[in-house]
């Protein structure tokens, strides 16, 4: 009993006896402390050396020239609209060739001139062996004007009845594939004279070269060289016949030679970023220089016109950021409009061009970041429609990762070139 209070005291003692001091060092929470400073100064030299990268794509991105190009996509309104007025040029150019025909076997005293024309049938014309009529496709003319029924020996002044058998409404154009006119009337003398349009011109009368002239009848075509004018309605014909009063028909129009041109540049205005309302479209406020795109909806995009790298291209739009657009918001399209064009242009037909990033060039930035390999991943697709006579481009989305040791070292890029070519009045500047 005595041996057992014995013990107990001595375990009493031992509890109660301050313990040995621990053997970690006393200055073990300095030593985490200095661990964690170590540590810190190297993630910032890794977020920075990411951000380098990213810098460094994307200057590769913005300096890109064209890889993949599509093709010439041609505008079927602008062809509609001009297949209208080119048959009634043809219906007229047909009237004048079978005209011209009876003009010349009439006997009556030719008149040699200076000016030779050259005629140039239409598709469906044919000329028979011989010198014979030609076959017209056209219905017989119409009601000969009352005024027409003059015999010509009785005219007492010059007088216009007919021009490629019209009393009115002749469409006149220096386009060598409808350039001909037959005159149909009395009193122009037997002497050749003079036969000019006149209207609202740069040049306030266009002449009017004669191949055929007798008392009655007239065989000419505008100027072939004609260039700088625009189309126009309100034209007077007019005949002055050598020595004597002139003559005139009014109510005629002028339709200008076309010619096909690339546009240099965009106008302010014709580019509408990141298809959406109104309210989060931003559009262009500037020609000639990088703009950049103030836009709520996706990617806001650089752009210059004409375009300031990758060749001779009217546009340059390119997209890099290390966020993804919304796009639950907008499209990941473009349209591009052209409501300032000069009165007789339309838009024609455009092209565009796109590069990306390549698999390696991705890698090569991984490896500079850790040696990860780069993944490259897409979003969207290329394509160009046309929109009416407005163009709409959809672009891809490309997304570079490099590495995984920052989140920064992502980028997200899309860059294109666009071309576009007018059809409109020859030697005419397209813009207004």
């Amino acid at each position: 009993m005595r041996a057992t209070a014995v013990s107990l005291c001595l375990f009493l003692v031992m509890i109660a006896s301050p313990q040995p001091a621990s053997s970690q060092p006393r200055n073990s929470a300095p030593m985490q402390t200095e661990s964690r400073t170590k540590t810190q100064p190297a993630q910032n030299q890794s977020a920075v050396q990411a951000q380098a990268v990213i810098a460094d794509l994307r200057r590769v991105i913005v300096q890109a020239r064209p890889v993949n190009q599509g093709p010439r996509i041609k505008n079927p309104r602008a062809a509609n609209a001009r297949n209208a007025m080119l048959g009634t040029l043809g219906k007229q150019k047909q009237a004048a060739v079978d005209e011209r025909s009876q003009f010349i076997k009439a006997p009556k005293t030719r008149i040699q001139t200076s000016q030779n024309i050259t005629v140039i049938p239409l598709p469906h014309t044919k000329t028979p062996a011989g010198g014979g009529n030609e076959k017209s496709n056209l219905p017989p003319p119409g009601p000969t004007p009352q005024n027409a029924k003059i015999d010509p020996g009785l005219c007492t002044h010059a007088q216009i009845n007919t021009v490629n058998r019209q009393s009115s409404g002749v469409v006149f154009t220096p386009d060598t594939q409808y350039n001909l006119y037959t005159i149909s009337g009395c009193g122009f003398g037997d002497q050749q004279g003079d036969v000019h349009i006149y209207g609202h011109f740069k040049s306030q009368n266009i002449k009017m070269n004669v191949e055929f002239w007798s008392n009655a009848s007239i065989v000419a075509a505008v100027d072939p060289n004609v260039s700088g004018e625009l189309d126009q309605d309100g034209v007077t014909l007019v005949v002055k016949p050598a020595g004597g009063a002139q003559t005139q028909m009014g109510g005629n129009r002028f339709y200008a030679a076309r010619e096909t041109v690339q546009l240099p540049a965009l106008a302010p205005g014709d580019f509408a970023p990141n298809l959406a309302s109104a309210a989060l479209s931003s559009r262009v406020n500037g020609v000639g220089g990088v703009v950049h795109g103030v836009s709520q909806c996706g990617m806001p995009p650089d752009f210059s016109s004409p375009a300031n790298a990758g060749g001779n291209w009217m546009a340059h739009v390119v997209r890099t950021g290390d966020q993804a657009r919304p796009s639950s918001v907008c499209e990941d399209a473009d349209l591009f409009t052209f409501n300032d064009l000069t009165p007789g242009f339309t838009t024609d037909s455009f092209q565009f061009a796109w590069t990306e990033l390549t698999q390696s060039q991705c890698n090569a930035k991984g490896t500079a970041l850790g040696g990860n390999p780069g993944r490259l991943s897409y979003t969207g697709q290329w394509d160009g429609q046309w929109s009416g006579d407005n163009i709409k481009i959809l672009y891809r989305v490309q997304e570079c990762d490099p590495t995984s040791v920052a989140a920064v070292s992502r980028i997200y890029s899309s860059v294109y070139w666009l071309n576009v070519w007018v059809t409109g009045p020859r030697g005419v500047n397209p813009r207004k």
